[in-house]
């Protein structure tokens, strides 16, 4: 592309968020905010309410969208809200014919899927007058067959036909994001409605993509294998670009101790006696939290409350009800040594990753691992689980168990809390060679991305 080209992002998915960001949240507003110091023709848009469109955000509308109190303002909006009408069912109905022709299975994805999106459907709440989601009447964006179209947000929960309805009438560019293929890698680990939905987005994306932008390079050959298995001859490219992180001395925040009394309550309680290991996640079922409070109960049961809390920081997700009702319900909650955060806000991210003994991230699968590489940047040892894209992540440097490795698990948290000397010297080894990826790399790469020819 050239200077004179202009560059659509699409940040449907950060307009529609009002609580911390989680991940794929994260990259799309950290690209946005590249983007806007780039020298790149750079227009911001959302669908509309009819969600057949994508109109474009104001500047101030823009200010006000990638400022942190955004993501920190009550009443968010949460992810599932969706337009009145939600374009994700056109989706489903248009798939394209030569895969249904071409795959045995894909009629039974389809039917399948097609169930599911017409029941959410049903359960969503049309488009209220919170001021948030609703925006003035405006045209609708035009791009050229010059432009370029990028989407790196929960596309899967929008539908990607209005993207298709873009690229069909004006020839633009494409370009779109792939997180992780876990939804259909490891069903076990996702819900069946998931898994379905996913095998027909992951087909419709190779129809509407020009390019495909993975964030690492094992997802990046996830992805290829899907389309191998699934039969398709050729894709789009993909690129791996791995993310980036905030450098630790950047917090925008502030770096001082939060104003919130009660975190700082928390926290006061929590670097007193045997100090915290912290695990930033979301809560679900393949982040494999179970694993840690098996071994915090286990601990317990030996040295009593003389040991290191245990916190995780991280929005409750699929497939944990279970495990949620037996926490709250066991000894080691109620005497406060396993404390569950939600809402946490960057700043006081900051002082979790800079206080805690050390990091933790268990996962059984990932597409990258972003909470273990932001502890490294603190300079904080992160034990990680064997999950590929974590030890591309952590670049290597980090001890890595399998995931259901109970008496490993509980065996390096116990070196790591009793010896205070080998954890500062693997900490010393970590940053000697630990290489910090901040946002910027990632937007200069995306960049790139976007001007090869």
């Amino acid at each position: 592309m050239s200077d004179q080209d202009r560059v659509y992002l699409n940040v449907t998915t950060s307009w529609h968020w009002r609580r911390p960001p989680v991940g794929i949240v994260r990259v799309e507003r950290e690209l946005a905010r590249y983007l806007r110091t780039a020298q790149l023709d750079t227009r911001y848009c959302v669908l509309d309410a009819s969600g057949r469109e994508f109109v474009e955000l104001t500047r101030t509308e823009v200010d006000n969208l990638l400022a942190d109190g955004w993501c920190t303002t009550a009443g968010r909006v949460d992810r599932h809200d969706a337009p009145s009408h939600p374009p994700g069912t056109r989706a489903v109905r248009s798939l394209v014919g030569r895969f249904v022709r071409r795959l045995p299975f894909a009629g039974v994805i389809y039917r399948q899927a097609r169930r599911y999106v017409e029941a959410r459907a049903r359960r969503m709440s049309p488009v209220g007058s919170d001021g948030v989601r609703e925006l003035p009447r405006r045209a609708v964006v035009s791009p050229s067959a010059r432009d370029y179209f990028v989407s790196v947000g929960l596309d899967w929960e929008y539908g990607l036909e209005p993207i298709l309805a873009l690229k069909r009438r004006n020839r633009v560019t494409i370009i779109l994001g792939c997180h992780d293929t876990i939804p259909v890698d490891f069903p076990e680990v996702s819900s069946k409605a998931r898994n379905e939905v996913f095998q027909v987005y992951f087909l419709r994306l190779a129809q509407v993509a020009d390019r495909i932008f993975a964030v690492s390079q094992t997802t990046k050959a996830h992805l290829e294998h899907l389309y191998r298995r699934s039969g398709l001859l050729e894709w789009p490219a993909i690129a791996a670009l791995p993310l980036g992180c905030q450098e630790p001395g950047a917090a925008r925040s502030g770096d001082g101790d939060p104003s919130d009394l009660e975190f700082r309550k928390r926290l006061e309680a929590l670097r007193s006696g045997q100090g915290f290991v912290l695990y930033v996640s979301t809560i679900e079922a393949r982040k494999n939290h179970r694993v840690l409070v098996q071994v915090w109960q286990d601990l317990y049961q030996q040295y009593g409350s003389d040991i290191p809390g245990l916190v995780f920081v991280g929005m409750i997700g699929w497939g944990v009800g279970d495990l949620m009702e037996e926490l709250r319900c066991s000894e080691i909650y109620t005497r406060g040594l396993i404390l569950v955060l939600d809402r946490v806000s960057d700043e006081e991210l900051a002082v979790l990753y800079r206080t805690c003994l050390f990091s933790v991230f268990p996962s059984m699968c990932e597409g990258w691992g972003l909470g273990a590489v932001e502890a490294m940047s603190y300079g904080k040892v992160c034990v990680i689980s064997s999950a590929p894209a974590l030890v591309e992540a952590t670049q290597g440097l980090c001890l890595s168990l399998h995931p259901f490795d109970f008496l490993g698990w509980r065996d390096v948290v116990t070196r790591y809390w009793k010896n205070p000397a080998l954890r500062k010297a693997a900490e010393s080894r970590m940053q000697e060679t630990f290489s910090i990826r901040t946002w910027a790399p990632f937007g200069r790469d995306f960049e790139i991305l976007l001007r090869k020819p």
